[in-house]
């Protein structure tokens, strides 16, 4: 199964580690109440060198479709949400037993087009730090600005896209 999602998800397969996360999904505001909306399950890498990580998902049942659009005159539009941040390898131990969540900015490619954006984590040990952790990321974007539009929404307002429990075996 893992193997297939890497090759759906055309990743480099040279990377050093790899994992999945399953709680993913999109949280929007539809102005009266938060609405969740569940994706397939990211993959995560974790480059144990440089405490590279980068979280890849497919949104493309997000996206609205355009239906006026004349054949072969619209480009295609590419739904896989590329998310990579730092996290800082002298830190990870402490972040793993204080509980907190830490803010950040990473980098969010969509669609080909790459921005920085807010970005919240939380990391919690797989029992002792040696048997690895668990990444929580939550990641603000605005859609309009990866050129996009998500499927029912009437107003292009910021989603928040939720990537729960990635389990890094390793530190």
């Amino acid at each position: 199964m893992l193997i297939a999602a890497l090759t759906a998800l055309n990743i480099n397969t040279s990377a050093q580690m790899y994992y999945t996360a399953n709680g993913t999904e999109i949280i929007e505001n539809n102005g009266k109440s938060w609405v969740q909306k569940k994706l397939p399950p990211s993959v995560i890498t974790f480059a144990d060198n440089s405490g590279q990580t980068e979280l890849k998902t497919d949104i493309s049942s997000l996206i609205e479709k355009d239906t006026m659009s004349i054949a072969g005159l619209q480009p295609e539009i590419n739904s896989l949400a590329d998310f990579k941040m730092n996290l800082d390898k002298q830190k990870i131990i402490s972040q793993l037993y204080s509980g907190q969540v830490f803010n950040t900015t990473g980098f969010l490619k969509i669609n080909n087009i790459m921005k920085p954006v807010a970005t919240q984590y939380f990391l919690r040990a797989a029992g002792d730090y040696e048997n690895g952790f668990t990444i929580s990321v939550i990641i603000h974007f605005v859609p309009m600005d990866f050129n996009i539009k998500i499927a029912g929404e009437t107003e292009n307002n910021p989603l928040l896209l939720r990537i729960d429990d990635g389990v890094v075996n390793e530190i």
